[in-house]
C-alpha cells in the first residue's frame, strides 16, 4: 500500500484547503522527507487527516459523528479529508467530509458524508461502514494495524517494547490477527466435546431401542392375522343387526304415516262441508253476472249526463265572474294613463338640474382630492424618512454605549486569565499525559476487574471440586443396592419360567403359536357358518313372499277389468244426460220467440210455415236431471280413481315378483357356493353341515381362547421380568460411566484451580506497576500547569476525575481567551467608526423635519377647500351620486309606464277568456241533452232483463252480485278441495299397501329399544376388539420402525467413529476450553518471529544491541548488549536513546510483520528523534535512508534541526498571524479551479 496525495480542509490550526501531492517530481527525488514546525502548530494533523480519511477516526480522537467532531477548525462551517492511495499498483481514491448547518460556524453538525472510489471514477461505496470495510479489504489493514505498520504515532514508539507480558500477547493478537488461534482452539474443544457427545447419545439411543426376536415377532404377527379374521365375522354379525333395525324404523315410521294420512282425510271432508254454504253463494253470483254488463252501462251513462250537468253549471259561473273583473280593468287603465303623462313632465325638469348644477361641483371636488392625495402620499414619506432616521440614529447610539461596556468588560476579563498562554503552551503534551493516564486508569480498572474474575472463579472451582467428591460417594452408595436387586430379579426369572410348558420361554411361545394357528383357522369356520344359517333363513322368507305375491296379482287383474267395464257404462251415462240438459236450456233461453210462432205463420228466425220441435216437445225436470249428472260424474270419478290406484299397484307387485324371483335364484347359488367352500374347508372337511354347527364352532372356539390366554400371561410375565433385567443392567452400566465421567472433572478442575492462582499472582504485580506509573503522570501534568489551574475549584477537580471534560474546557478557556483578545481590539476600532457615523445622522435628521413642516401647512389648505365644496353639493343634492339620482328620476317614469301596459295585458287576457267560456258552455250544453237521452234508453233496458232475470228487483240482484275475484277464489277452492280428496285417499291406500307388504316381510319380533341395546352391546365389543387389534399391530409396526431406527444409528456410529477419533487427537493437541493452549503457542511463534525481523533492522539502526525471548516468560523480551560480551538484561534498563532504537527497530519489524498480505511502500513517523544524541541520531538516519532506498516513501515529523539540516524536501507548518491559526507553504494551498484543469 502505498500513499499517493493527501487533500484536507480546516482540521485543527491549518486553517483552509491543502493538498500534498506525494507524486510530484520533488517527492520522487527526495522520498525522504521532513514536516517541521513549532510545537503546537499542526504537525501532527496531516497523520490525523490521512487516518480520518481512511479509517474515520485518528489515534489521538475516537471516531467523529454527527454529535462529536473536536477537529473541525474553530469558526468555520465544514472540513474535510481525501487520499489517494495504490494497492498492487491500482490506484483509489477515499474521502470524508462533515458540514455544519448552512455552512454556518455556529449550526448544528451534519451527518458526515464518506465515499470509495477508484481514482477513474468509478464509486465503489458511499455508507461509512461500507467505505470502512472495503478500505480494510483493500488494504488487509485495519486502523490499529495501520498506526502501527505505516503511521507510528506521537508516543506509542515504546509502547510493545515497555508493555507487560499479558499486554504484549493482547498487541500481538491485536496488530498480527492472531487471535484466530484462540478461535480454533476453543472450537476445536468445543467440536470434539460436540462429536463424543453426539456418539454417546448413538450408543444411548441404540440401547433404549428395543426389538423382538424372530419367534415372538412370528407370535405376534399370527397373532394379528387372527384378529382381523375376528373382526370380519363381527361386521357380518353388525350388518344383520343394521338391517334389522332399518327393517323396525321403517315399519313405524309407515305405522305413523297411515295415521297422519287418515287425519289429512278428515280434514278435508270437514273443509268439504263447510263449503257448501259458499257452494249457494257461488250459483247466485254465475247468474246475477250475466245481467252485470247492462247494469254497468246503465250506471255508466247516468254518471256522465251527472258529470256534464255539472261542468255546464260550473262555466256559466265563471263567464260572469270574468265580465265583472273586465269592467273593473278598463276603470284602472284610464287612471293609470294621466299618471304616466304628469311623470314625464317631472323627468324632464330634474334631468335638467343635474346637468347644470351637479356635473361640474363633482369635477371640481374630483380635482382638490387628487391633489389632495399626492400631498398626502409625499407627507407620508417624509413621515417615515424621519422615523427611521431617528430610529437609526437611535441604535448607533446604543451601539456606542454597548460596545464601550463590553471593551471595559473585556479588560477586566483580559487581566484575570493572563495565564492562558502558559496553558495553550502546554495543552497538547498534557492531553497526551492525560490519554496515557486514562488507558493506564483503564488498564488498572481492567486489572481489578480480571483479578475479581480469577478470584471468583477460584472460589467456583473449589465448590465445584466438593459438589464432585460428594457426587462421587452418592454414586458409590447407590450402585449397591442396584446389584442387590439384580440378583432377586434372576430368581424371580427362574421361577416364572418353572410355570410354562417345557421351563422355558421358547416352549411358551411354541405353544402359544399352536393355539393361536388353530384359533386362527376357528375363526374363518365360524362366519361360514353363519352365512348358511343366514342364506336357509332368507330362502324360507323370500319362497311365502313370493307365493302371496302371486295370488295377489291374479285377483287385482280380475278387478281390474270389472272397474274397466263399470267405468265405460257410467261415461255413456254421463254423456247422456248432458246432451238432454243442453238442449232443454237452448229451448229455454228462445222461450219469447217460441210464444211468438202461430200456427201457419212464418217462423221469426227460420221463416218456416211448419214448427215440428215444438209439436213433439216434452218438458223435462231439469233439476232432478242435473242432480243425476252430478251423481254420475261422482260415480265416473270415483271409478276412474280406483282404476288408477289398482292399476298402479298391479305394476309394482309385478316388479316386486320379478325382484322377488330374481333374488330368490341369487340365494340358491349363494347357497351352492358357501356349501362348496365349507366342503373344501380343511378344519371342516370331515364335518356336516346341519342346524347346530354353527353352536358348535363357538364353543370349541370359546375354550381355546380360554386356554391361549391363560399361555399369554405366562410368557408376558416372563418377558417383563427380563425387560426390568435388561434395564436395571443398563441403569448400573450409566451409573458406573458417571463415576468415571466425575473422576476425570475432578482432575481437570484441579489442574483449572492450579492455573487460576499463577493468574492472580501475575495479575496483583501487573496492578502495582499500573498504580505506580498512574502516580507518575498525575505528578509531570501538575507540573506542566500554572498554580492558577490547580487553584480553580472547578478546573482542579476535573483534571483527574474527569481529564477528556478538564482538556475540552481548557481548550474552550484558551480559545476563549484569544477570541476576548482580538474582539478587544476589533471592538475599539469599531467605536470610532460608530461615534462618526452618530454625528452624520444627527444633521441629517434636523433637514428632514424642516420639509416635512412646510408640507403638512399646504396639506392643510386643501382640506378646508374640499370640505366647502362637499357642504354645498350636499345641501343642494345630498350624498347620492350623479348616476343614483339619474336611475331614480327615470325609474319613477318607468315603473309607472310598466304598471300601464300591465293592466293593457291583463285586460286583453281577461277578453280572450270570455270568448273561450262563451263556445265551451254551448257545447256542453248540447251534450247534456243527448247524455240525458242516453240514460233514459239504458235505464228502460235494465228493467226489461231484470224482469227477464231469476231476480225479483235490483236490491235483489246487487246481492248476489260478487267480485270477479271473490267468484274465482271460491271455484279454485272448489276444485282444490276436489283434487286434494282424491290426491288424499290415493296416498293412504299407497301407504296401507305398503305397511302391508313390509310387515309380510317381517325380520324380527324384538322391539326397536330391544334392536338397538343389541347394536351398542356389539359396537362396543366391536371397539375392544379394535382396540386390541390396534394394540398388537402398533407392536408390531413399532417393532419395525425400532428396527430400522436401530440400524440407522449402528451406520450412523460407524460413520462418526473416525471422525470423533481425529477431533480427539486434534483436541489433544490444541483444544482447550478458553483457547490458551493454541494461542500462547501461536504467540510465542509470532514474537520468535518478531524478534527476528527486529534484530535485523537492529543490526542496520545500531549492531550494539539484539532482543530474544525470556525463557522463564515465554511472552517477555530482553535484550542482549554485544559489546558487554553478549549480557542479557532487562530492556527496561535502556536509556532514552537506546529504547528509542530498540523501539524503532521493533517497530519497523511489526510494519513488516503486519503487512504480510499488503506491502507496505509508506511510512510515517510523529517524533522520537529529540531524546538522541548526535551519534545515534545519525545512525537512525542513515537506517531510514537504506529504507527509502528500498523504495518506500518516508515522511518524519520532528522539530530537530539535525534532521532539517540533513533532510533537504521538507514541508514547513507555520502559525499565522492570527491567533490559534497556522498554514502550509504556498504550493500546497488547493485551488479547485486549478485542481480540475
Amino acid at each position: 500500500m502505498k500513499i499517493l496525495s493527501l487533500r484536507f480542509k480546516n482540521l485543527n490550526s491549518l486553517k483552509g484547503e491543502w493538498k500534498i501531492d506525494f507524486q510530484e517530481q520533488a517527492f520522487q527525488d527526495n522520498a525522504l522527507f521532513v514536516i517541521t514546525g513549532q510545537t503546537g502548530a499542526g504537525k501532527s494533523t496531516i497523520l490525523d487527516a490521512i487516518c480520518l480519511a481512511l479509517y474515520q477516526q485518528t489515534p489521538r480522537l475516537d471516531k467523529l459523528t454527527q454529535s462529536k467532531n473536536e477537529l473541525m477548525t474553530r469558526g468555520t462551517g465544514d472540513c474535510l479529508a481525501e487520499v489517494e492511495f495504490a494497492v498492487k499498483n491500482k490506484a483509489y481514491r477515499v474521502y470524508w467530509s462533515q458540514k455544519r448547518a448552512r455552512n454556518q460556524a455556529n449550526g448544528n453538525l451534519q451527518a458526515p458524508l464518506c465515499e470509495l472510489s477508484e481514482v477513474d471514477g468509478q464509486v465503489l461505496a458511499t455508507k461509512s461502514s461500507d467505505v470502512l470495510k472495503q478500505v480494510t479489504e483493500l488494504t488487509g489493514l485495519d486502523f490499529s494495524r495501520f498506526t502501527k505498520s505505516m503511521l507510528l504515532a506521537q508516543g506509542g514508539f515504546a509502547a510493545f517494547l515497555n508493555a507487560s507480558s499479558g499486554e504484549r500477547a493482547e498487541l500481538l493478537e491485536e496488530l498480527t490477527g492472531t487471535e484466530i488461534y484462540c478461535e480454533i482452539a476453543q472450537y476445536v474443544y468445543q467440536q470434539n466435546k460436540q462429536i463424543q457427545a453426539e456418539l454417546t447419545l448413538l450408543t444411548e439411543q441404540a440401547k433404549v431401542l428395543s426389538v423382538l426376536d424372530e419367534a415372538e415377532r412370528e407370535i405376534l404377527a399370527e397373532e394379528v392375522k387372527q384378529l382381523e379374521a375376528q373382526q370380519k365375522s363381527l361386521s357380518v354379525e353388525a350388518q344383520v343387526l343394521d338391517k334389522t333395525l332399518t327393517w323396525l324404523q321403517e315399519n313405524t315410521k309407515y305405522e305413523k304415516a297411515v295415521a297422519e294420512q287418515k287425519l289429512i282425510l278428515a280434514n278435508i271432508e270437514q273443509q268439504k262441508s263447510d263449503f257448501k254454504s259458499k257452494q249457494v253463494r257461488l250459483e247466485k253470483a254465475e247468474k246475477a253476472e250475466k245481467l252485470t254488463p247492462i247494469y254497468d252501462a246503465q250506471q255508466y251513462a247516468d254518471a256522465q249526463h251527472i258529470k256534464i250537468k255539472a261542468q255546464l253549471a260550473s262555466i256559466l259561473e265563471q263567464e260572469k265572474a270574468n265580465n265583472s273583473a273586465i269592467a273593473t280593468l278598463q276603470e284602472k287603465q284610464l287612471q293609470q294613463a294621466t299618471s304616466v303623462s304628469l311623470q314625464q313632465q317631472e323627468t324632464t325638469k330634474a334631468l335638467d338640474e343635474i346637468n347644470k348644477v351637479l356635473v361640474p361641483l363633482d369635477i371640481a371636488i374630483s380635482d382638490k382630492k387628487a391633489q389632495q392625495e399626492t400631498l398626502q402620499t409625499e407627507l407620508a414619506s417624509k413621515q417615515k424618512q424621519v422615523a427611521l432616521s431617528q430610529q437609526e440614529l437611535s441604535v448607533e447610539e446604543n451601539k456606542v454605549k454597548s460596545a464601550q461596556t463590553k471593551i471595559n468588560e473585556l479588560d477586566t476579563l483580559l487581566k484575570q486569565q493572563d495565564y492562558m498562554p502558559v496553558v495553550g503552551e502546554h495543552l497538547a503534551s498534557v492531553a497526551l499525559q492525560l490519554t496515557q493516564l486514562d488507558e493506564a486508569k483503564t488498564k488498572r480498572a481492567d486489572l481489578v476487574q480480571s483479578l475479581d474474575t480469577a478470584e471468583q472463579k477460584k472460589q467456583v472451582l473449589h465448590s465445584t471440586n466438593q459438589r464432585v467428591e460428594q457426587e462421587l460417594q452418592t454414586l458409590l452408595n447407590n450402585t449397591q443396592p442396584l446389584q442387590t436387586q439384580l440378583q432377586q430379579l434372576n430368581t424371580d426369572i427362574s421361577h416364572a419360567c418353572d410355570a410354562l410348558p417345557g421351563a422355558t420361554l421358547a416352549t411358551g411361545d411354541q405353544q402359544l403359536m399352536t393355539l393361536q394357528g388353530e384359533l386362527k383357522q376357528l375363526q374363518t369356520c365360524l362366519p361360514l357358518s353363519e352365512k348358511l344359517d343366514q342364506i336357509e333363513m332368507e330362502l324360507l322368507k323370500k319362497q311365502g313372499d313370493l307365493n302371496r305375491l302371486e295370488t295377489s296379482i291374479h285377483d287385482d287383474k280380475i278387478q281390474l277389468e270389472n272397474l274397466k267395464e263399470h267405468g265405460s257404462q257410467l261415461a255413456n251415462d254421463v254423456a247422456n244426460t248432458e246432451k238432454l240438459l243442453e238442449q232443454e236450456q237452448i229451448i229455454h233461453s228462445l222461450a219469447e220467440l217460441q210464444l211468438k210462432v202461430q200456427e201457419d205463420q212464418p217462423c221469426p228466425l227460420c221463416g218456416s210455415l211448419s214448427h215440428p220441435a215444438l209439436v213433439n216437445y216434452q218438458q223435462i225436470d231439469v233439476p232432478e236431471h242435473q242432480l243425476r249428472l252430478q251423481q254420475l260424474q261422482q260415480a265416473l270419478m270415483k271409478a276412474r280413481k280406483d282404476y288408477a290406484e289398482l292399476n298402479g299397484q298391479f305394476k309394482t307387485k309385478i316388479e316386486q315378483f320379478k325382484e322377488l324371483q330374481t333374488s330368490l335364484q341369487s340365494q340358491l347359488n349363494d347357497k351352492s357356493e358357501y356349501q362348496q367352500h365349507w366342503s373344501n374347508h380343511a378344519y371342516l372337511q370331515h364335518r356336516v353341515y346341519d342346524a347346530n354347527s354353527s353352536q358348535q364352532l363357538k364353543t370349541l372356539y370359546q375354550e381355546l381362547e380360554t386356554k391361549l390366554s391363560y399361555t399369554q400371561q405366562q410368557v408376558e410375565k416372563v418377558r417383563g421380568l427380563q425387560q426390568s433385567h435388561l434395564e436395571l443392567e443398563k441403569q448400573i452400566r450409566k451409573m458406573s460411566e458417571n463415576q468415571h465421567q466425575l473422576s476425570l472433572q475432578q482432575q481437570q478442575n484441579r489442574y483449572e484451580e492450579k492455573t487460576l492462582l499463577e493468574q492472580v499472582n501475575s495479575l496483583s504485580e501487573e496492578l502495582r506497576q499500573s498504580k505506580h506509573k498512574i502516580a507518575a503522570l498525575q505528578a509531570s501534568i501538575t507540573e506542566q500547569l500554572p498554580e492558577q489551574v490547580a487553584a480553580n475549584d472547578v478546573m482542579g477537580k476535573l483534571l483527574f476525575s474527569a481529564p477528556q471534560k478538564w482538556l475540552e474546557k481548557a481548550k474552550e478557556q484558551v480559545e476563549q481567551y484569544k477570541s476576548q483578545l482580538q474582539l478587544q481590539q476589533t471592538m475599539t476600532a469599531e467605536l470610532t467608526e460608530l461615534n462618526q457615523q452618530t454625528q452624520l445622522l444627527t444633521q441629517a435628521l434636523q433637514q428632514q423635519k424642516l420639509a416635512l413642516d412646510e408640507l403638512s401647512g399646504k396639506v392643510t389648505v386643501l382640506t378646508q377647500q374640499i370640505e366647502q365644496l362637499q357642504l354645498q353639493r350636499a345641501q343642494q343634492f345630498g350624498e347620492k351620486s350623479e348616476q343614483q339620482l339619474r336611475e331614480s328620476t327615470n325609474a319613477k317614469l318607468t315603473a309607472s309606464q310598466a304598471k300601464l301596459g300591465e293592466i293593457n295585458t291583463e285586460l286583453q287576457v281577461l277578453t280572450d277568456k270570455a270568448q273561450a267560456l262563451k263556445g265551451e258552455s254551448a257545447q256542453l250544453l248540447a251534450s247534456e241533452q243527448e247524455y240525458q237521452a242516453e240514460s233514459k234508453a239504458k235505464s228502460s233496458q235494465f228493467e226489461k232483463a231484470l224482469i227477464a232475470s231469476a231476480f225479483i228487483d235490483q236490491a235483489e240482484y246487487l246481492s248476489a252480485c260478487l267480485a270477479a275475484e271473490e267468484i274465482q277464489a271460491l271455484l279454485s277452492q272448489r276444485q282444490q278441495l276436489q283434487d286434494s280428496a282424491l290426491k288424499e285417499s290415493t296416498r293412504l291406500e299407497t301407504l296401507s299397501r305398503q305397511l302391508a307388504e313390509l310387515q309380510a316381510s317381517k325380520l324380527t319380533d324384538k322391539a326397536l329399544a330391544q334392536v338397538e341395546e343389541d347394536i351398542l352391546q356389539l359396537q362396543q365389543k366391536m371397539q375392544a376388539h379394535q382396540t386390541k387389534y390396534a394394540t398388537q399391530f402398533g407392536l408390531l409396526q413399532a417393532d419395525n420402525n425400532n428396527k430400522q431406527k436401530q440400524q440407522g444409528i449402528f451406520q450412523q456410529q460407524q460413520q462418526k467413529q473416525q471422525n470423533a477419533q481425529h477431533w480427539e487427537m486434534l483436541n489433544k493437541l490444541i483444544g482447550s476450553a478458553d483457547g490458551a493452549k493454541f494461542r500462547t503457542f501461536a504467540q510465542g511463534v509470532t514474537l520468535d518471529n518478531l524478534v527476528y525481523l527486529a534484530n535485523k533492522e537492529m543490526a542496520n539502526l545500531h549492531q550494539r544491541y539484539q532482543l530474544q525471548r525470556n525463557i522463564n516468560q515465554p511472552l517477555a523480551l530482553q535484550v542482549i548488549d554485544l559489546w558487554q560480551a553478549n549480557a542479557v538484561r532487562d530492556v527496561k534498563t535502556l536509556s532514552g536513546g537506546e529504547s528509542f532504537l530498540v523501539s524503532l527497530g521493533l517497530a519497523l519489524a511489526l510494519s513488516n510483520l503486519v503487512s504480510h498480505k499488503t506491502q507496505i511502500e509508506s511510512l510515517f513517523l510523529d517524533e522520537g528523534f529529540g531524546t538522541l544524541d548526535a551519534g545515534t541520531l545519525e545512525v537512525a538516519l542513515e537506517a531510514l535512508e537504506r529504507l527509502n532506498a528500498s523504495g518506500k516513501l518516508i515522511g518524519i515529523i520532528s522539530h530537530v534541526d539535525a534532521l532539517k539540516e540533513r533532510i533537504n524536501h521538507q514541508i514547513h507548518v507555520t502559525k499565522g498571524t492570527s491567533a490559534g491559526f497556522s498554514q502550509l507553504a504556498a504550493g500546497y494551498r488547493f485551488n479547485a479551479d486549478t485542481a480540475s484543469n
